[in-house]
């Protein structure tokens, strides 16, 4: 069984997936073994699965890339605090660039969340991008929320290919189950940058299968999103 946790990440990737592709998904929650179906508009519905993928921190250069992670999170309290103290709603952000001008990025984030929604806005400025959520101001729990991050804090390298086809075979594995549910299947493979095991990219200039799949998705949480993989033309892009 799903722990509530996990399934509440599983729908941040897939919101953060529609938008990316530039796609109105409606998910709905079904039990394992699958993640999600998909209803689309007047598309017919698909199911979603996702994994996400990891690294291992790199050996050698480790001072430099603590230094420059240390340095990052030392930005990012002081952002945190300037922006609560000075009367800011409680948001969730994640940022991309550099952090360095803790007061023009404070400045910023106040003016425009003053007035927004609560619905995911994108902010960019010369020096950093900042992905903020409003947050709901009836909720205690979102009182001064502090899960901010940063992505590619430190060092970003590319990773083999084979780590990637690796994935797409193992939940290629399990499609005659998900196939029970629904007709067709997408794979959502899932590069948090947020975080320290996923500060890495995928080659750009490799063709991967679909291995079954209707398509296989890559998200750069929070950055982008593109299909590396498509059963329609011929089981490769």
């Amino acid at each position: 069984m799903t722990r509530p946790s996990k399934k509440l990440r599983e729908r941040l990737f897939a919101e953060a997936a529609s938008k990316g592709l530039g796609e109105a998904w409606s998910l709905e929650d079904i039990s394992e073994p699958m993640d999600f179906i998909v209803h689309s508009g007047g598309e017919a519905s698909f199911g979603l699965e996702i994994m996400e993928l990891h690294d291992s921190p790199i050996d050698g250069g480790g001072s430099s890339l603590m230094e420059a992670q240390s340095k990052q999170q030392w930005n990012l309290r002081e952002i945190l605090k300037k922006y609560y103290d000075r009367g800011g709603r409680s948001v969730r952000v994640n940022f991309l660039g550099d952090l360095s001008d803790s007061q023009a990025i404070v400045d910023c984030l106040l003016r425009e969340t003053k007035a927004a929604h609560i619905e995911e806005i994108i902010i960019e400025t010369a020096n950093v991008k900042m992905w903020v959520l409003p947050l709901p101001s009836d909720r205690e729990e979102f009182d001064r929320y502090q899960r901010w991050r940063v992505a590619d804090a430190g060092f970003v390298r590319e990773i083999g290919a084979s780590a990637v086809e690796s994935a797409i075979c193992k939940k290629a594995r399990h499609l005659p189950e998900y196939l029970q549910k629904v007709s067709t299947v997408d794979l959502l493979l899932v590069v948090d940058r947020t975080t320290r095991g996923g500060r890495f990219t995928v080659p750009h200039n490799v063709t991967f299968t679909a291995g079954g799949f209707r398509r296989v998705v890559l998200l750069n949480y929070p950055i982008d999103a593109q299909i590396i993989a498509s059963s329609s033309l011929g089981g490769d892009i």
